[in-house]
């Protein structure tokens, strides 16, 4: 199928000398890549479960005499019998297909992490592993989600927390992260509604303070 089918598409290309991204508009774009499409056949990650006790095991009866000539009879006559089977036919060979041009086979969304590392996104790999291999945790109403209440109606465990993957100091490489950190610090923190709402939090310990020391 021609490429002037599909429309173009923007995209971003990272220099990894720099290590800085490039953005492309629609019209310099590129065109998708006909027959792409996204899996998600592939099973998740098996969460640990916790081991379950083990049953005695039954002891096995004891064998006679006879029992023991029996068996081995029956062992000696199961034996002639795979001898005397004759070979099952080979299966005919099946006929080759012939390859779609341009087609690419399905990508799995569990493959995307290492994608991104191909891409140098470490951080954003990380945060989808972390994703895929978490455990159910969700809020159900957005009420809950606020108290950070899950579904048991518990709050969040401490694993739902990521305290470590993103640093300060990487988001802050980024132009827009230092304005918007710039301005935090340097402006929005005086503004009215910042003293506003640090007062009402500063009024719940008005009775905790001295005013005498």
């Amino acid at each position: 199928m021609s490429p002037d089918y599909y429309e173009k598409i923007p995209y971003y290309t990272i220099n990894k000398i720099l290590w800085r991204w490039k953005f492309y508009e629609a019209e310099n774009g590129c065109y998708p890549m006909p027959g792409l499409t996204l899996a998600m056949d592939k099973a998740p990650p098996a969460l640990p479960s916790p081991p379950s006790p083990t049953p005695p095991k039954a002891p096995a009866p004891k064998k006679d005499g006879f029992d023991k000539m029996l068996a081995a009879a029956e062992a000696v006559s199961r034996f002639k019998k795979w001898l005397d089977t004759p070979d099952p036919p080979k299966p005919p060979k099946p006929a080759a297909q012939q390859k779609e041009q341009d087609a690419v086979p399905p990508f799995d969304i569990q493959e995307i992490p290492r994608a991104m590392r191909k891409e140098f996104m470490t951080n954003s790999a990380k945060l989808m592993e972390r994703w895929f291999n978490g455990e159910l945790n969700y809020g159900p109403t957005e009420d809950d989600v606020k108290a950070e209440i899950n579904q048991k109606g518990e709050h969040c465990p401490p694993n739902m927390y990521d305290m470590t993957t993103i640093k300060l100091d990487w988001v802050l490489k980024y132009p827009r992260a230092q304005e918007a950190y710039d301005y935090l610090v340097n402006t929005a923190i005086r503004s009215p509604n910042a003293k506003e709402s640090l007062l009402k939090i500063l009024s719940r310990y008005r009775a905790h303070v001295n005013i005498n020391t």
